[in-house]
């Protein structure tokens, strides 16, 4: 009887260990994973997420190796789609790139895909800085309300970027031109390094990689702010590291070009909306619908594993670390999309609108 009790018990707990995915970890032995990313090779997600690539095949135990695809196009939202619908269910591409919440809120042309149903494995932040090219006629960042017909580089009216970005300067009070088409934040520092536009946005990885060396350093650029984190229950808070660095708050600028007075209204809805779902999950790794839990399973448990390794830890440090997020958390904010204020989405419709009013002709 004893003995009966004690097999029951066995395959009880095995079962149990198979259906929340804690099986033996042994479904990526010899196998290749394929880590897709939406952004063009350079940039500074594609630099985050080939970093990050690097380490986690160190912690995904068995595997044979983990490789990194571009599939650049819509802000990440073309390789969405491949993974949501091309890519099989077997475990072995996932999505490790910046998310697409704006285009899903507004039903953007082009989604084929349902964020709800994908498996979602982990997640980071990171903070984002505006800058401005030094021939601009902009003295400081707070006066640049005063300038005429600045030029904003970016990607597509509804583009993370183009909204925060255009979100921040109809704040301001600026009066600028949207020149759509570039399509990643190499593409972006070109066109300032050139002259063909005056301002644009980059992730902080980037930026110390790229626009700090070789525009801020030689004084061709200057920083205008970076956006404030957000916390759940709206509350806004400065990033010390960034302050450290003589880089002001968008909160910070507003008060000081408003006589102290704290930013509100509809674009500043707007700014704290999208720093919630994309300031706290700037980069989001997905796994096509159906993946097998044992699978899920063994990306969460290498993905945290990878996040705390202190080879990892120094690497990205020097880079711009992202601020990891648990599965709980990015689950939640995955989930929130749906309920999004009606308010923020009519205000994300006019700032779209007024983008595509200013894009030159």
């Amino acid at each position: 009887m004893r003995r009966k009790l004690y097999v029951g018990i066995a395959a009880a707990l095995a079962a149990t260990m198979y259906l929340t995915g804690q099986a033996s970890a042994d479904h990526y032995v010899g196998k290749m994973v394929t880590v897709i990313n939406g952004f063009s090779r350079g940039g500074g997600s594609d630099i985050t997420t080939r970093t990050f690539v690097r380490h986690w095949r160190r912690h995904l135990t068995g595997v044979a190796g983990m490789t990194v695809r571009n599939i650049p196009g819509r802000g990440g939202v073309k390789a969405t789609n491949f993974v949501y619908s091309e890519a099989k269910s077997d475990g072995l591409t996932v999505l490790m790139s910046p998310w697409a919440p704006v285009a899903w809120v507004l039903g953007a042309k082009g989604i084929q895909f349902d964020y709800a149903r994908m498996e979602f494995i982990g997640g980071g932040a990171t903070a984002r800085i505006s800058y401005i090219r030094a021939g601009a006629g902009v003295a400081t960042p707070e006066r640049i309300g005063s300038a005429k017909n600045l030029r904003l580089a970016g990607s597509h009216s509804t583009g993370n970027f183009d909204i925060l970005n255009g979100a921040a300067l109809q704040l301001m009070g600026v009066d600028y031109i949207y020149i759509p088409g570039y399509q990643a934040s190499p593409q972006r520092l070109a066109a300032l390094q050139s002259g063909q536009a005056d301002i644009d946005l980059a992730t902080t990885t980037f930026y110390r990689a790229q626009v700090k060396p070789s525009m801020i350093d030689r004084q061709r650029a200057m920083p205008l702010w970076y956006f404030p984190s957000v916390r759940s229950d709206g509350t806004v808070d400065h990033i010390p590291e960034l302050d450290k660095q003589g880089i002001s708050s968008l909160v910070d600028i507003y008060r000081l070009a408003h006589d102290g007075k704290y930013p509100s209204g509809p674009a500043w809805d707007v700014v704290k909306w999208l720093q919630l779902v994309l300031g706290n999950l700037a980069i989001a790794v997905f796994a096509p619908p159906g993946t097998p839990a044992d699978a899920i399973a063994e990306l969460r448990t290498s993905f945290d594993a990878t996040r705390n390794d202190p080879a990892y830890i120094k690497e990205a440090a020097e880079q711009g670390a992202l601020s990891f997020s648990t599965v709980e958390e990015g689950e939640k904010i995955v989930k929130s999309l749906p309920h999004t204020d009606p308010n923020v989405i009519l205000s994300l419709r006019k700032i779209i609108a007024a983008a595509d009013d200013r894009k030159r002709q």
